[in-house]
């Protein structure tokens, strides 16, 4: 089983990534993730808002980047498992 990271630790990631001047390839070698990962994430975090975020805003304190993110993720999780609740009972 892969690794598990948390939502900071991958904002983490990513934020390293952008400050290393390192490529995609080489950053991941040197985290010990996959490369395909990384992009994943970057891709991810980049396109919030339709640009990449500005890390000296990402705090915890209620109304913060990082508030957000985990208010978004946590509205994705419950609207995709009234989804899948909506399938299923359509399909019976």
């Amino acid at each position: 089983m892969g690794k598990h990271f948390t939502d900071r630790q991958r904002l983490d990631m990513v934020k390293n990534y952008k400050q290393s001047g390192l490529n995609l390839s080489e950053f991941s070698r040197q985290a010990n993730i996959s490369r395909s990962t990384l992009k994943d994430w970057v891709n991810a975090f980049t396109s919030l808002q339709g640009e990449f975020i500005k890390f000296k805003d990402i705090g915890s304190e209620p109304g913060s980047l990082m508030d957000k993110i985990e208010i978004a993720s946590i509205k994705r999780d419950l609207i995709m498992k009234i989804w899948r609740n909506s399938r299923v009972k359509n399909n019976i």
